[in-house]
């Protein structure tokens, strides 16, 4: 188990029987959840995995993600668990936060690329993108590493439409430039 940082907030990684989760996300092998906190803190999700559904809590699960359906129910502070599947049909953005200074070590780039720059599809040439290279010492035998990449959306028509979108791939190819995906 990795230690927890700052009240339980950012990260706790515990493994349990193939099972993996985050005070935030929890992937087994039956169903992926996520918990999330409405930012005015009430109104909850009420779909599955809510705290009033019977039908998809086990006792292993709540034991698991230490958590009591019956308990929650009384106290609605806008905390809930959905499942993944549930969270990408009825959510169209989501935006994640936490705190930097959380973080031992950082290191920030900032870049701009215009849509406009490079193929208009990459599905089949990547070599006009922007690429960077991660290179960890020798030294470093495990741990993560937390890229955050942040789409700067000035127009109220690309916001409403959300046509446009940035990811990221990764290879292990010695640091050379990919072109062909």
């Amino acid at each position: 188990m990795f230690n927890r940082l700052q009240n339980n907030r950012l990260l706790t990684v515990a493994f349990f029987q193939g099972i993996f989760h985050t005070t935030d996300a929890s992937y087994s092998q039956r169903e992926k959840l996520v918990q999330l906190k409405n930012p005015w803190s009430h109104v909850r999700w009420k779909g599955n995995y809510s705290e009033l559904d019977v039908n998809h809590w086990t006792r292993q699960m709540c034991q698991e993600l230490d958590y009591d359906p019956q308990n929650a129910a009384y106290y609605d502070n806008g905390v809930f668990w959905i499942d993944f599947k549930s969270l990408c049909h009825f959510f169209d953005i989501i935006y994640i936060n936490w705190n930097p200074n959380m973080f031992t070590f950082t290191y920030t780039i900032h870049e701009e690329w215009s849509a406009g720059v490079g193929p208009a599809k990459d599905s089949f040439n990547v070599g006009e993108n922007p690429q960077y290279r991660l290179q960890l010492s020798n030294e470093v035998t495990s741990g993560a590493a937390w890229v955050l990449l942040t789409r700067h959306i000035t127009d109220i028509e690309d916001f409403k439409h959300n046509k446009e979108y940035i990811t990221i791939l990764i290879y292990d190819n010695g640091g050379k430039r990919i072109y062909y995906p």
